[in-house]
């Protein structure tokens, strides 16, 4: 049973998605979206510099490619390729609250 409502989640969250792709993404929404993501970075950086070396080494991994991707979607978003830039400022996010997570911070990035 818990399988079956695993692979339901797992259809409900694909159909999401698809539907979500489908609808008009505006300017405004996108740049928020990297505003946000700059956010979470900025608390990363912070985090990373107080941090014992040790400890975050692979959040320093996580976020240099965040950064990176952050980058990309900043490129993407001023070239005007919207969805572009909003997948990757949403990976940058991903990755960057995978790293406070990692680094015992709950906040993540909400």
């Amino acid at each position: 049973k818990a399988s079956y409502r695993h692979t339901e989640k797992a259809r409900e969250v694909a159909r999401n998605t698809m539907r979500a792709m489908n609808q008009p993404i505006d300017e405004a929404t996108v740049r928020q979206a990297l505003e946000r993501t700059d956010e979470v970075l900025s608390r990363l950086r912070s985090a990373l510099e107080t941090a014992d070396e040790s400890a975050a080494r692979a959040a320093r991994e996580l976020f240099d490619r965040a950064h990176g991707r952050q980058g990309s979607a900043w490129s993407a978003y001023n070239s005007g390729a919207l969805r572009e830039a909003l997948a990757n400022t949403r990976i940058a996010r991903n990755l960057a609250g995978t790293a406070l997570r990692q680094m015992g911070n709950d906040a993540g990035a909400h």
